[in-house]
């Protein structure tokens, strides 16, 4: 079975603009051997948080796909940064070393919804106790 990439490079380049030189590559093709490497990085963190692997499944849902190419955007965009200037000045006295990108809060709301045994219907449902659940459900 062909691997199946959680985002596409072309996605990632299209979102971010990245050229070669950006991110200290020679060419186009280096560029993309880069980016792929941080999409099965990315995949990594992803398959871990939600104990699935959607490779196995053969397909990844669009959510998934979304927070990968954020993930490796991310990534890009950092660095970038660190090629340029590893520290950030917060102010006239603090500076802070520039982070590398992992699995953010934003993204891991995101990939709740994919956990495995979760679904959209039982998100965020809750019935008391007394209710009738015939009526409930729209029975009569």
């Amino acid at each position: 079975m062909a691997d199946i990439l959680y985002c596409e490079v072309a996605d990632v380049v299209g979102y971010t603009g990245v050229q070669p030189r950006d991110i200290g590559c020679a060419d186009q093709t280096e560029l993309e051997a880069k980016l792929t490497k941080w999409i099965y990085e990315a995949a990594d963190l992803i398959k871990a948080y939600l104990n699935f692997d959607y490779e196995s499944a053969g397909d990844v849902p669009r959510g998934v796909q979304r927070v990968c190419r954020s993930m490796v955007s991310d990534t890009v965009v950092s660095s970038t940064q660190v090629r340029k200037n590893p520290y950030l000045r917060i102010d006239d006295f603090a500076v802070k070393r520039v982070e590398e990108v992992n699995l953010d809060d934003k993204n891991r709301e995101i990939l709740k919804m994919y956990k495995r045994g979760t679904s959209v219907a039982n998100l965020g449902l809750s019935v008391p106790r007394d209710t009738d659940y015939d009526t409930f459900w729209g029975g009569d």
